[in-house]
């Protein structure tokens, strides 16, 4: 029988004598840091090496084992982030070498440094199309990070970065792994207010085989809630404002409301009747004239929103107090108001603008400097119309800042009434009046004097455009009218006369206007040319020949025509002394316009309502009466040819 013996001395001896010797297998780094490399191999099969040569580039400290058949060497006093070739030898116990093993061993790069975390409420986006450019800001909940390279760093190709928990969006680099080593920033969005984040980024170097990284730098943030998104100051005033705040949409979000200056009273919230979004805050206990910054913060999980909501305000001043009229007449007023207490220290400047205006609000204004030291305030407010009613409006001005303004109404004193007409009907006698040339005369109070039968006569008030009526007033000298204007409830002068001037008298009522100013009628046979002018019947029995036209009994001792009455106004006696009863053919004529100022013929007018054509009364307001030298016509059927001819419109003149 035939044995083959082959013994792995033998293999090896030949393998030796007759062929080169294998290299290393299976190179790997064990160990990496910033200047270390732990390198590892796997001696070949079938070979034995008596030891291991070990070179690197770039330079290094190779620190050599006990054994020199150990598979490993450390290598120290390296750089970071640098790529290294390694090379491995093995040597024979009769020095021979084998073919090099060599591999790329990269250290690792620097930790990036100054890690931050910036929370954000909002990214822009910047949008470019050929010549269009323009930027939007989004509204967000997200995280800015940033660091910066560390010094000395070689190799670094990049950086990678991981959020944990693992929410939300990398909008900026789109990828966790950023790929440009100058990129040192990244953005996250969608994350959850009140939240807290663990964000780590390590520095990336080595090949796209393998990819070597630092060690991990890492920074944590909460997540701050969004400002509130719609906050109002309302109804400032003085003293205190409330404060309208959209409600968080977050179920743990809350408000926080601060103020500068700080020492003021917040309520807690109360619902907006109009608005349910809302909620409501009253702070009170701020200074008059003195402007406040309010920062209002969403508050979750004890974090505040980045950014206050910021509402800057500034309180009015205090209003006058005790605002009143002290005295006033016919064309002045003169208010007095006290100074709120908190303005009459320190260095403020101090005005008061006054404002009045009456029915017709237009208003007018002053403005007036006040001293500290003055506790009330005069102002006399002069040309004022009589007779009218006045809002006067004070508003406090510190250092240009105002105030609530403060009202009062007051009338000044109206004028002595005008009278348009006087007429007995019936038993007792009827006055119109017209408006005073200065002033106004909203309301006339008319009564007579003595009293009948022991009574006292009651007055009676009348708009200056309607009629008053005194009935049973006998028509006799000894009985005397009195008239006043009235605005307010204020009486003006009172104007006085004999109740027997009248200009007629008659027992109908409602009487009608009458063509007055239309050329008379023909007198019936037996009547002159002139009985229009001719004097009136003898009086009744019990009468003088002239008492009805005779001028009124002079005043009483010690009472002229500008004497003083008790409401400190004049009192003057009309004195009627072209009066005529007018009444042409027998028709009854109205009331005629009387007034001290004029007579056509025997009738008394006024010029400021009617105009004296001939012996006729034409009045201004009614443009259908005209006067053709000393003839009045009527346009439409008459015209005026030439001086007191007047012909039918359809005749040629």
């Amino acid at each position: 029988m035939f044995t083959l013996r082959i013994t792995f001395l033998g293999l090896l001896v030949a393998l030796v004598a007759g062929k080169q010797l294998p290299r290393p297998i299976r190179p790997r780094v064990t160990i990496r840091t910033t200047d270390t490399l732990k390198v590892e191999w796997t001696k070949p099969p079938l070979v034995a090496y008596a030891r291991y040569t070990v070179t690197i580039s770039p330079n290094g400290i190779i620190h050599q084992p006990q054994s020199p058949m150990v598979t490993n060497r450390v290598i120290t006093g390296l750089l970071p982030g640098v790529e290294y070739s390694v090379e491995v030898r093995g040597q024979s116990e009769n020095g021979a070498l084998s073919p090099p093993m060599t591999f790329k061993a990269w250290t690792a790069p620097l930790a990036p440094v100054q890690l931050k975390l910036r929370p954000i409420t909002e990214i822009k986006i910047e949008i470019q199309l050929g010549e269009f450019e323009e930027t939007y800001s989004v509204a967000t909940v997200g995280i800015h990070v940033d660091w910066e390279q560390p010094d000395g760093f070689t190799d670094i190709t990049g950086y990678d970065i991981q959020i944990n928990p693992q929410e939300g969006v990398l909008v900026f680099p789109q990828s966790n792994i950023i790929g440009e080593s100058g990129s040192t920033s990244a953005v996250y969005t969608g994350l959850t207010p009140g939240k807290q984040y663990t964000v780590t980024v390590r520095a990336k170097t080595g090949s796209e085989r393998e990819e070597i990284f630092s060690e991990l730098v890492t920074a944590t943030a909460k997540i701050p809630p969004n400002r509130p998104f719609s906050v109002e100051a309302k109804d400032v005033e003085a003293t205190d404002f409330s404060l309208h705040v959209m409600r968080p949409a977050g179920a743990n979000e809350t408000i926080s409301i601060h103020t500068t200056p700080n020492d003021v009273t917040i309520s807690a919230p109360t619902p907006d009747p109009l608005l349910p979004k809302f909620d409501v805050y009253h702070i009170s206990g701020l200074q008059p004239s003195t402007t406040y910054r309010v920062d209002v913060n969403t508050i979750s999980h004890g974090v505040s929103s980045i950014e206050p909501y910021i509402v800057t305000l500034t309180t009015k001043s205090l209003p006058p107090t005790e605002l009143h009229v002290t005295t006033f007449d016919s064309n002045s007023v003169t208010l007095q108001w006290k100074q709120p207490r908190q303005q009459l220290t320190g260095n403020q400047e101090i005005q008061y603008l006054i404002e009045y205006a009456d029915h017709t609000d237009e208003y007018l204004s002053q403005t007036i400097n006040a001293e500290h030291s003055s506790s009330f305030i005069n102002a006399r407010i002069q040309e004022l119309e009589s007779g009218k009613v006045y809002k006067f409006n004070v508003t406090t001005i510190v250092n240009g800042i105002e105030s609530n303004p403060a009202q009062v109404i007051q009338a000044t004193v109206p004028p002595t009434p005008v009278v348009a007409s006087i007429a007995q009907i019936g038993d007792g006698i009827s006055l119109t009046f017209i408006e005073p040339e200065d002033g106004e005369c909203p309301v006339v109070k008319v009564m007579y004097s003595p009293g009948l039968n022991g009574n006292n006569p009651k007055p009676v008030y009348v708009n200056i455009s309607s009629t008053a009526f005194l009935e049973g007033v006998p028509r006799s000298s000894g009985y005397s009218i009195h008239t006043r204007c009235v605005a307010a409830a204020i009486e003006g002068p009172e104007l006085t006369f004999p109740a027997s001037t009248v200009v007629y008298e008659d027992t109908a009522e409602g009487l009608e206007e009458t063509a007055r100013d239309e050329p008379p009628a023909p007198p019936p046979p037996g009547e002159g040319a002139n009985a229009r002018d001719a004097p009136p019947p003898p009086p009744p029995p019990g009468e003088g020949a002239n008492a009805r036209d005779a001028p009124p009994p002079p005043p009483p001792p010690g009472e002229g025509a500008n004497s003083r009455d008790e409401q400190g106004g004049s009192t003057a006696m009309v004195r009627l002394e072209c009066l005529a009863l007018g009444l042409g053919t027998g028709r009854p004529r109205p009331a005629e316009f009387i007034a001290p100022d004029a007579c056509c013929g025997n009738r008394p007018y006024h010029t400021i309502s009617h105009t004296c054509c001939g012996r006729f009364l034409l009045g201004k307001v009614d443009d259908r009466r005209l006067c053709c030298g000393q003839t009045p016509y009527v346009t439409g059927s008459q015209k005026c040819c030439s001086p007191d001819v007047v012909v039918r419109s359809d005749v040629d003149c």
